[in-house]
């Protein structure tokens, strides 16, 4: 069993990035928190599963002159995904990044967020930057997926 970690933020993406290397025993969600306190950043944290993106819409209905992330792992974001409808629905400029995990047959989350006509993206660690740069930019929301490791939570993992 994994523990979902999700956040609402306004980073920036080489700070997004820096995170997602934590080192043992801590997880990515973690040093984004504390990257990000000292900064004045918007950030929401929550330890529900699913909570991230609700709450970023919520954050893009409240000021909508800003663009916002939220940040999932992938089995946080499977609780959240019929939110895809009412962010495209209204527009709304949220940009959610779903890191998931190389576990067991992860669904497709870029081709799910086509399907409600979500702009989505498969990235790497390499053009994670570039992309989520691109996806801020972009007015509406849309869905940027890492495949990763989650380190923190291997102790989890059955081994």
């Amino acid at each position: 069993m994994t523990h979902d970690h999700d956040l609402v933020l306004r980073p920036t993406p080489a700070q997004t990035e820096a995170a997602l290397n934590p080192p043992p025993g801590r997880t990515g969600a973690d040093l984004v928190v504390e990257t990000l306190a000292g900064l004045g950043a918007t950030t929401v944290f929550g330890g529900a599963p699913g909570y991230a993106f609700p709450a970023a819409l919520g954050a893009a209905v409240a000021d909508p002159t800003q663009p916002v992330l939220a940040v999932s792992d992938g089995d946080g974001a499977l609780y959240s995904t019929a939110e895809l409808a009412t962010a495209r629905e209204h527009g709304l400029d949220v940009t959610w990044l779903i890191v998931v995990d190389d576990g067991p047959a992860p669904p497709d989350f870029a081709a799910l967020a086509e399907s409600f006509g979500v702009p989505g993206v498969r990235t790497s660690a390499g053009a994670l930057e570039q992309d989520l740069a691109k996806a801020l930019a972009s007015p509406g929301p849309s869905v940027v997926v890492l495949p990763a490791a989650l380190r923190g939570f291997a102790a989890a993992q059955p081994g």
